[in-house]
């Protein structure tokens, strides 16, 4: 056993291997939690649960909209094989964020009466256009990081997350305290921590004259055609199948909303948010990570990738029974404690929504041996398992007039099939 430590302490220390790659993540990740914790009992604090309902909302549209922006091509810079294949597929990738931020704009700018009216807010129907802001600041951000992931720059990408993290927090707390104490506040943090999270990404292009004039001459309509073709699946498939995961993902922020108000959206959107710090730790964290290995190991043996699949997904139980045990353990208890006596119902929303993170926990880490595979069609079929059964509870829930905690332990004990269901599928490729 010491002398498996030993092995591993050392593949740390080796520049450039997957095990230093993971804890450089990992220690980033973890100190995002350390921040999270500390700063969310002040925020919880200064703002109630249905403000924070407001931003949940308007970041669930932001995060929808988001996807079919870069059409996920995205995701296919890691797999790009030289560095004219990825400039050209980083140039379509740009046109199209811009394309999709500009559309969005028109939409809002004319129907936002409209919109404003139909969510019944007394805010100002200007707020709407902050939408394709965040939406443009959320695309590039997420092109520079797959950059940086194909590049192995994971100090890089760690330390924009860490940033972006505390100085939304640390924006939260300053507009409730100076300002107010509206929901408003809230979004303001988060285009805050988005605009310091790219000057941070940024900020080592220091030669950006030098690098724009070297990337144009790489670039062509044709090159971008090519990659466009090549990586077609990518839009045509896990697109609409992360869509999807994203769609069920928030459905509950809807239905909650209609069903039982923005108090108790609040509380699930706090519960929800404080549980996915977990995934963003381990699962998250890995995917890009597991992206980059499986396409590696798959040129190497199958049996090889099979083995070490096998292994991580042994490792990612374990840890995720761990964790999400003692969370619907403790959850109910802690949360008045630690947040206000006004989020008590965020802790019992955790303790039952334990249930479906502990499989979606080993279930996102394991989603990119689809794409490596070339599966990305199967995925998109659980994709649309997952909604469906998603819908089904809360036609269950509508149906049987079930009272909140209720509604959410059967809304997360369909939704772990959904998790069950894309790990088994794992397994068969």
């Amino acid at each position: 056993m010491l002398r498996s430590l030993k092995q591993q302490l050392q593949k740390i220390r080796q520049q450039g291997s997957f095990m230093r790659h993971v804890s450089i993540a990992s220690s980033w990740n973890a100190a995002i939690i350390i921040s999270q914790f500390i700063l969310s009992p002040i925020i919880t604090r200064i703002f109630e649960p249905a403000e924070y309902s407001l931003f949940a909302i308007f970041n669930s549209i932001v995060l929808n909209v988001t996807l079919f922006s870069t059409f996920r091509y995205s995701e296919a810079i890691v797999l790009t094989e030289s560095k004219q294949q990825r400039n050209n597929l980083v140039a379509l990738i740009f046109i199209l964020v811009c394309a999709v931020a500009l559309v969005s704009f028109i939409i809002l700018f004319v129907w936002k009466n409209s919109i404003i009216t139909f969510f019944d807010t007394t805010l100002s129907a200007d707020f709407l256009l902050l939408i394709p802001v965040s939406i443009w600041l959320a695309s590039v951000l997420d092109i520079l990081l797959s950059v940086n992931i194909q590049r192995k720059y994971f100090f890089i990408n760690g330390l924009t997350g860490f940033s972006w993290n505390l100085f939304s927090r640390l924006a939260n707390i300053a507009y409730g305290l100076l300002v107010s104490a509206k929901g408003i506040g809230l979004v303001f943090g988060d285009l805050a921590g988005k605009v310091m999270a790219l000057g941070i990404i940024v900020y080592p292009y220091k030669t950006v004259g030098a690098r724009w004039k070297s990337f144009k001459k790489s670039i062509s309509v044709l090159g971008m055609k090519q990659v466009a073709i090549h990586f077609k699946s990518f839009p045509l498939y896990f697109l609409p199948s992360t869509f999807l995961v994203y769609l069920s993902g928030h459905l509950p922020i809807f239905f909650f909303q209609w069903q039982f108000g923005a108090a108790v959206l609040g509380a699930y959107a706090l519960a929800s948010s404080l549980l996915d710090i977990f995934n963003r730790l381990v699962p998250y964290t890995l995917a890009p990570l597991v992206l980059q290995k499986v396409h590696e190991l798959k040129n190497v043996s199958h049996e090889v990738l099979s083995t070490r699949l096998y292994r991580l997904f042994s490792v990612l139980s374990m840890l995720s029974f761990f964790i999400f045990i003692c969370i619907a353990l403790l959850a109910d208890s802690l949360f008045p404690w630690v947040f206000g006596h006004s989020w008590s119902k965020a802790g019992t929303f955790a303790s039952i929504l334990a249930i479906s993170y502990a499989f979606n926990f080993v279930a996102i880490a394991l989603t990119e041996v689809y794409n490596v595979m070339g599966q990305q069609r199967t995925l998109l079929g659980y994709s649309i398992l997952n909604v469906i059964l998603r819908l089904t509870s809360m036609a269950l829930i509508v149906q049987l007039d079930l009272r909140d905690t209720f509604a959410l332990l059967v809304f997360g004990m369909v939704s772990s099939l959904g998790s069950i269901v894309q790990i088994i599928g794992v397994f068969a490729i």
